[in-house]
């Protein structure tokens, strides 16, 4: 008889634990498995870095004023060559990364030269990308938002 009611006693025993594990751990684990974003974690259309929240690809890019073509006008009207690197002999080209804001602004802490040159050239794409005008902004979802643009500016005598 002692047999018997420790083999229920330990049923019994496993039967509340089961349930404590379905009803508790198992949702707890469901819980903590989900991402915290589940509207950005598998769009390829909003991929999220951290330079102050930023895009790198949205479904609207943002755009400078007049196109690709008006943006290359500009600079080519405002970037001077630098005498340093005149001197030196230093040509090539420059990547910039800048993030375009909600209002279309380029946010000044945000220009980073990925790609350098020396000799004068980075200071003068940081002046002339400071000069800019103001962007069309970028968008996802129907909501303006900050986006990471990256810039090859060519330097050749």
């Amino acid at each position: 008889m002692l047999l018997l009611y420790t083999h229920i006693e330990t049923t019994i025993f496993a039967k509340i634990i089961e349930f404590m594990a379905y009803t508790f751990l198992l949702p707890l684990l469901l819980c903590l498995s989900l991402p915290a974003h589940p509207e950005t974690k598998n769009s390829v259309a909003a991929k999220s870095v951290d330079s102050l929240k930023a895009f790198t690809y949205v479904e609207k890019m943002p755009e400078f004023l007049g196109g690709d073509a008006e943006m290359m006008k500009f600079i080519r009207e405002n970037l001077v060559y630098p005498d340093q690197a005149k001197d030196e002999g230093i040509s090539g080209k420059v990547l910039v990364s800048f993030v375009v804001g909600t209002d279309g602004a380029i946010i000044p802490e945000t220009i980073k030269i990925q790609r350098s040159l020396g000799g004068g050239i980075d200071q003068e794409v940081n002046r002339v990308i400071l000069k800019m005008p103001k962007w069309t902004p970028g968008y996802h979802k129907g909501n303006p938002v900050r986006v990471i643009y990256k810039l090859p500016i060519v330097f050749a005598m």
